[in-house]
């Protein structure tokens, strides 16, 4: 059975700021009553996959359990003041506010931004890091270091550490330096080392139209936004997001 670890095995997305609270650092003191508690929130769906809760919450806590480990890193520790903002974001998603509604890619990148906190960085600001998870006190992985985030807008500059373009445009050589263009639009060419797609557009080389629900897909990225899932379980075709229910393939991650 596959486990599952922030937002239903996603990888890891661009941290968001998030900030610690010492008043809960006593919640969870270690990472095994983190993952108790991480577990029993995610695995609400199991009576919505007819799963036996006890297979669900045993494998889970496992997967969260492997993942702590993997990232208890020389640039990376356990933090309990930012853990009770993770369970609070599980417990609204899989659950709670959420009800038995689809989940979407974006609430499972958010899943990921801040439950990834809970394994915050200890590089400061201009030390050499991978991803923005390294970095301490919500600092942001850009150009190979450390920094604090700093949005520009079209046609600002954008060379620094930590100075990234608004949405709608991106950072290239421009202007005798390092400057935020417009996303190419539709019709534009697009790809490896060339513009990215404007955020509505998806990229075949050139920029066109997101696909429809029920089109095959390769990513979320090709997906319009009124059915953003690319989904596995269907076949890679686009539809709401994953949906939980006796039966359903996304179950086979929860004991159904």
């Amino acid at each position: 059975m596959k486990a599952v670890w922030l937002g239903l095995g996603t990888s890891l997305a661009v941290a968001l700021l998030a900030c610690s609270s010492t008043d809960d650092s006593d919640k969870f003191p270690d990472t095994a009553s983190f993952c108790n508690q991480y577990a029993t929130e995610l695995c609400q769906v199991a009576s919505r996959c007819a799963a036996p809760p006890a297979t669900c919450q045993s494998t889970q806590q496992s997967a969260c359990q492997q993942f702590a480990t993997a990232n208890t890193t020389g640039t990376r520790k356990y933090t309990p003041g930012n853990a009770q903002a993770c369970i609070d974001k599980v417990h609204d998603v899989y659950g709670g506010a959420n009800g038995g509604s689809a989940i979407t890619p974006q609430q499972m990148s958010d899943i990921n931004d801040v439950c990834s906190r809970v394994f915050s960085g200890t590089v400061d600001k201009g030390g050499a890091c991978s991803t923005s998870y390294d970095c301490s006190n919500g600092r942001i992985c850009d150009k190979s270091v450390c920094a604090d985030q700093s949005t520009k807008n079209q046609g600002d500059f954008c060379g620094n550490p930590g100075e990234t373009c608004a949405s709608g445009s991106y950072c290239t050589a421009a202007g005798g330096g390092m400057q935020c263009v417009a996303d190419g639009q539709q019709g534009a060419a697009c790809g490896v080392n060339l513009a990215p797609c404007a955020p509505t557009l998806r990229c075949d080389n050139t920029c066109g139209p997101r696909f429809q629900a029920g089109s095959p897909c390769a990513s979320n990225d090709d997906c319009d936004p009124s059915a953003p899932y690319c989904d596995p379980n269907i076949g890679n075709k686009c539809d709401l997001g994953e949906t939980f229910a006796a039966g359903a393939p996304a179950c086979k991650d929860f004991g159904g």
